[in-house]
């Protein structure tokens, strides 16, 4: 892969790759290696890409393999996510990535990748490498859970990033 297009592909691809990173690793510096080793990977591989969305898709499972690598490796040790205010946000004042985030990850990683990234259950059940009704599931699931964790935080008078939902 050439400089320009290597730098292209980074600059139009470097924010979805951290978030998915910070979804699955949930800290910031995890995230961070795991991004920068997802964009070496990209700039050795002589993959040709067969257009912008595929190119997209190589770049989420080259994270989500590298998340689970960096996750059994024996020095790392994974802890909670102190601060969601890191540019893994899409948008300026999300209030519910706080609570995606203190979701399982199975279930945030499906939320993430279905209104964060935009893709379908059938396309997220392809780069999960699991059947579409399971991806409906999770779906299903981490609405039911992100919801139960809003209402209770509304009841208690509380701000929705306080929750922590573990079922």
């Amino acid at each position: 892969m050439d400089r320009e297009t290597f730098t292209r592909a980074m600059e139009a691809h470097m924010d979805m790759v951290y978030r998915i990173a910070l979804h699955q690793a949930r800290d910031v510096h995890i995230a961070q290696d795991v991004t920068q080793e997802v964009f070496l990977r990209l700039f050795r591989t002589n993959t040709e890409f067969a257009g912008e969305e595929h190119l997209r898709r190589w770049l989420i499972r080259v994270c989500l393999n590298e998340c689970k690598r960096s996750f059994s490796a024996p020095w790392r040790r994974v802890q909670p996510l102190e601060d969601a205010s890191e540019p893994a946000a899409p948008a300026e004042g999300d209030e519910l990535l706080p609570c995606v985030l203190a979701l399982p990850r199975k279930y945030s990683l499906a939320l993430h990748l279905r209104y964060y990234e935009g893709y379908t259950p059938s396309e997220i059940a392809t780069l999960l490498r699991v059947p579409a009704s399971t991806v409906r599931t999770r779906l299903e699931r981490g609405r039911s859970l992100l919801r139960q964790a809003l209402e209770a935080a509304d009841q208690e008078g509380r701000e929705p990033a306080e929750t922590s939902p573990t079922t």
